[in-house]
């Protein structure tokens, strides 16, 4: 595993995300000790740009208003009954 995956996941750990172990297609899976919501994390990263997400994808779904893959929609002042 790389340094950059594993601190990435100690860091989650520490944000409450529980890693759930691997998935058996070479990623981890970490669950949201409030919310539920899961993430995988790829074993190897090849890109730079793949933490990045991963760590946007954990900042998102760990908020209590991300519920079952979406966001909560404000409502509109435009929309009416």
């Amino acid at each position: 595993m790389k340094k950059e995956v594993r601190d990435l996941i100690k860091g989650a750990a520490k944000s409450g995300w529980k890693n759930l172990g691997m998935d058996g297609q070479g990623h981890f899976k970490l669950q949201h000790s409030d919310t539920r919501e899961t993430v995988r994390v790829p074993y190897s990263a090849s890109d730079w740009r793949s933490l990045k997400n991963v760590q946007a994808e954990l900042r998102r779904r760990a908020r209590s208003d991300h519920q079952e893959g979406r966001r909560a929609r404000p409502e509109s002042p435009l929309r009416t009954g």
